[in-house]
């Protein structure tokens, strides 16, 4: 029988899908206005609209930085399809955020998105693993806040591609997206690209495969 050694395969994403162009943010504009009086700062959310993505939890935070001044021109553009879409409709309303969120439909082209954010955020509570969304945003250079749970906080880490914060903590998400929100625009830069480099080097799919191959040959080899 052919023993396999432990061996670690990191989630991967198809990293030659994303690549920014000016084309594209040109284009993400026209899918994505986002408007707000001051300019936005886009908080984007993509994932389908259930209890466990706990969409509701960056409604609050938007809520608590708009009111207490913090950041005043957050936009949080959601992305997906779902049973909670009426639930979260109805939370807009009763927060009037209305002019603060946006409530899109699922698209196969998360790259606009993206392209049209400052932070994507992942607000959830329940089961996740390593959410491709976090590698296809670190892939298109976007910093990301994340729950310190499951496989997240591999590729969000604290201070160099953004921020995790303790589950269900309304209040820890908010300074989570603050923190990025107020960082100079080389810092921002800099997360971007740390971003982008690991997901690259440690999260290709192509790459992960090959590692899988590699071991499995190497294996057989030593088993004749």
């Amino acid at each position: 029988m052919l023993a396999l050694t432990p061996f670690l395969l990191q989630n991967g994403t198809d990293t030659k899908r994303f690549h920014r162009t000016p084309e594209m943010a040109v284009e993400a504009q026209k899918r994505y206005p986002c408007a707000t009086p001051d300019g936005a700062f886009v908080v984007a959310c993509i994932g389908s609209y259930e209890a466990r993505k706990t969409q509701s939890l960056l409604l609050k935070a938007a809520k608590k930085l708009i009111d207490s001044g913090r950041l005043s021109n957050i936009h949080c553009l959601f992305v997906g399809e779902g049973p909670d879409k009426p639930m979260l409709s109805a939370l807009i309303e009763e927060l009037e955020l209305q002019e603060n969120v946006t409530l899109c439909n699922f698209t196969k082209q998360p790259f606009y998105v993206f392209e049209r954010c400052d932070v994507v955020a992942l607000p959830s509570t329940g089961k996740e693993g390593l959410p491709n969304v976090l590698l296809e945003a670190l892939a298109m250079e976007k910093p990301c806040v994340a729950t310190d749970k499951f496989g997240m906080p591999e590729v969000v880490v604290d201070g160099v591609t953004g921020y995790v914060f303790p589950s269900g903590d309304v209040d820890a998400l908010a300074d989570a997206i603050v923190k990025i929100g107020g960082e100079s625009a080389e810092t921002q830069a800099k997360m971007a690209a740390a971003g982008k480099a690991m997901v690259f080097a440690e999260h290709d799919k192509v790459k992960q495969f090959e590692k899988i191959l590699a071991l499995i040959v190497e294996k057989a080899k030593g088993a004749l």
